[in-house]
């Protein structure tokens, strides 16, 4: 088999327990200030406070999801989050944005069996292990905002970076709701696979604008 078709296979495989799934706007860990980070984000939102009016927001999606949303998820929960904390907008401080590819390993013992024994008519051989292994991966994109009173608001409201909070979830709720099509999520989640299969190191973006 040619290492095209190994990828190809691994790929397939993958896609066929993937590919109906997306990641929703979830969030899955909420870290308070001065509390330590986890060595690997769960797939979701990860908000970290790290004082009374910053946060960081990670959003770490799966292969079925695109770098935009990846985009859209960030910005979507900065809003709601300063919403819940009661400020009309926030500030972009710092963005970023990336991927993650991680390999799934298992183990597989096999088993000869003969007829030729007297202890239920089956003897019982042990063979070397095989193994079997499959790609994950998906886009990032992390943000860290501080919240703005209606005062700091309206006198930054011109700039790129300032946000007004009821804008940003009126233009990204459908967005966020919305459910690709078995093809899109088909068509995404084998590029971003092949990606991780193969181990390029300048992985494509879809969409470079990020603010």
């Amino acid at each position: 088999m040619t290492k095209s078709s190994f990828v190809a296979a691994i790929v397939a495989t993958t896609l066929t327990g993937c590919a109906q799934n997306f990641t929703p706007y979830e969030v899955v860990e909420q870290l308070g200030i001065n509390e330590k980070t986890t060595p690997r984000y769960e797939v979701g939102i990860t908000e970290e406070q790290k004082t009374d009016s910053e946060f960081v927001i990670v959003a770490k999606l799966s292969s079925t999801s695109t770098a935009r949303r990846a985009r859209d998820m960030a910005f979507y929960h900065a809003a709601i989050l300063t919403q819940q904390h009661e400020y009309p907008a926030f500030k972009v401080l710092k963005t970023g944005k990336g991927s993650w590819c991680s390999k799934r390993r298992r183990n597989y013992k096999q088993v000869q069996v003969s007829t030729n024994s007297a202890h239920s008519g089956k003897t019982v051989k042990q063979l070397p292990t095989i193994s079997s292994s499959s790609e994950d991966g998906g886009y990032t994109a992390n943000l860290k905002i501080s919240f703005l009173t209606e005062a700091e608001y309206q006198a930054g409201k011109n700039a790129k970076r300032v946000k007004l909070a009821s804008k940003v979830i009126e233009n990204l709720t459908a967005k966020i709701k919305q459910r690709p099509s078995k093809d899109e999520l088909t068509r995404v989640s084998e590029e971003k696979l092949q990606t991780c299969a193969t181990g390029r190191k300048n992985r494509k973006v879809e969409d470079k604008r990020f603010l």
